[in-house]
């Protein structure tokens, strides 16, 4: 609704999840109509307390940001493939129970 109504945002969340996103494209401030703030918790030693500390401001626009969150970016297919196969063959025991079945890449 917000962005419907061109009034401009913010995002306030933790570096960790931050980290998990896609790289996002960054923009000028003046030109973003949204903006990350990053926080962290940073320990103080001194105090033995945690605090919250702004780590940085990344400027978006709302449109880009929605597409290349929304966009998976899978791997490759071989990877993934590999992966299934070592599971399936860590599954039987190639000496007494080998599955009747062809080899996953064989497949492809």
């Amino acid at each position: 609704i917000l962005n419907s109504w061109k009034k401009k945002q913010a995002v306030a969340l933790h570096k960790g999840f931050y980290d998990t996103l896609p790289e996002l494209d960054e923009v000028n401030p003046d030109e973003a109509d949204l903006a990350w703030f990053v926080y962290d918790l940073v320990y103080e030693p001194n105090t033995h307390q945690y605090q919250l500390t702004l780590h940085r401001i990344a400027y978006t626009m709302f449109s880009s940001v929605l597409t290349q969150i929304a966009t998976p970016q899978p791997g490759s297919i071989n990877a993934f493939v590999e992966v299934l196969q070592e599971k399936l063959d860590a599954k039987f025991d190639s000496d007494a129970n080998p599955p009747d079945a062809p080899i996953l890449t064989d497949l492809l």
